[in-house]
This record gives structure tokens, C-alpha cells and sequence, in this order.
């Protein structure tokens, strides 16, 4: 879209507010083509609107930016602009599962929203917000060169779904032990395969410790 490019040559790369919008941007540029992709990066761009109330942009860019906001978003996007963070995470994890696994996926969600108010209620989320992070793991393509189509990326993985369950329990105060990820390589093939200090696959390291982030 040319309004998306003229926006993004318009865009600071090192100025705070212009670089995370830019990059905001450019994300739902590269995957203009990826429906759920493109609705999770618009979901993204209108909640940094929403929270950054004090940045400006020149009229034009502003007003091309809503065109393409209304051009591309779905009734589903639209209608979840007043949903509360934990609904806009829950349904962008949703969004990058694989079709065929998505309703399993809304069924731990929906046990995770099922506590019933008791004391132990936080605990009961934990553990069941842990079965999701644990199942959505396990659920990471291990070669990227040949990823099946019941598969997550690992880019999605510690790039999206990561981010949205810490936006999850930070949401619910659920306690955890850290909510970022360690720079790392994700690797393109079975070939390209970066390791740590410790002798594993770096992306495989990423996904241990995200795997142990809550406590």
C-alpha cells in the first residue's frame, strides 16, 4: 500500500514514538499478504495509539494511517478496540495458532477464566496459564525449512505469543519469574543452527526459559 510506505519514509528510526510505530508498520507491511497476521498487527498499532495519547503525527499521515486502520481491519479487530488486555492477548495467541488446534486452544483459555473466586483462585490461574504456555510450546516448529501446517513459527512463538502471555499475568498479578526473552538466533534450517555457552540451540534455550517463566 503506498499510504503504508509514505507513512513509514515519514518515521524516525531512532526517535522514541517514531521507532516503535515504524516498526509497528513495517511488521504489518512485511505481512500484508497473512490475514490473522495482518488483524494481530493492526490490534498492535491501535492499542499503541490508545496508549500513547501525547504522540502526534502531520494531519496527512494521521489521516492515511486511519484509512488504512478502517481498509484493513475486521469487524472482529473493530469490535475488540474496547476489549480489556487480557481479551486483545487472549485472542492474538489464538490468532497465530494453527487453525486446526485453535478451538483446543479456546477451551484452556476458557478453564483459565473459570476460577471461581476463592482463595485460591490466582493459584488455579497460574497453573492453568502454565498448561497454555506448556501446550503452545510444544506446539513450535523444531526445522524451520519444513514446518507442518499444525505448527507455530518460532518467530510467532517468542515474538507474539510470548509477550502476550506475560501481558496475561501481568494482567492478572500472577507472579513470574521474568518476562523477557534472551537474545537469540532463531534458526532458518537444521544446517543454521546457533548454540549457547551451554552446547543447545539458542532458540531451544529461549524456549526453556520461556518455559519456566512463571513461577
Amino acid at each position: 500500500m503506498d499510504q503504508l510506505t509514505r507513512i513509514i519514509a515519514h518515521l524516525s528510526a531512532t526517535t522514541d514514538g517514531d521507532k516503535e510505530l515504524r516498526q509497528l508498520l513495517l511488521n504489518l507491511q512485511s505481512d500484508i499478504t497473512n490475514q490473522s497476521k495482518t488483524q494481530a498487527h493492526l490490534l498492535a498499532i491501535n492499542e499503541f495509539l490508545a496508549t500513547n495519547k501525547d504522540y502526534t503525527l502531520s494531519e496527512e499521515d494521521r489521516a492515511d494511517l486511519e484509512n488504512i486502520l478502517v481498509v484493513l481491519s475486521t469487524d472482529e479487530v473493530i469490535g475488540s478496540l474496547d476489549k480489556t488486555v487480557y481479551d486483545k492477548a487472549k485472542e492474538e495467541i489464538i490468532s497465530l495458532t494453527p487453525q486446526k488446534r485453535q478451538n483446543e486452544v479456546r477451551r484452556k483459555f476458557m478453564r483459565f477464566e473459570n476460577a471461581d473466586g476463592s482463595g485460591s483462585e490466582l493459584e488455579y490461574r497460574k497453573t492453568k496459564l502454565n498448561e497454555i504456555l506448556k501446550f503452545l510450546k510444544g506446539k513450535v516448529t523444531k526445522n524451520p525449512a519444513h514446518q507442518g501446517d499444525d505448527e507455530i513459527t518460532q518467530e510467532d512463538f517468542v515474538s507474539y505469543i510470548y509477550p502476550n502471555i506475560c501481558k496475561i499475568a501481568e494482567y492478572y498479578t500472577i507472579e513470574t519469574k521474568s518476562c523477557t526473552p534472551a537474545d537469540a538466533e532463531v534458526p532458518s534450517s537444521e544446517k543454521e543452527v546457533s548454540t549457547s555457552r551451554t552446547g543447545m540451540p539458542k532458540w531451544l534455550k529461549v524456549l526453556l526459559i520461556i518455559l519456566g517463566i512463571i513461577v
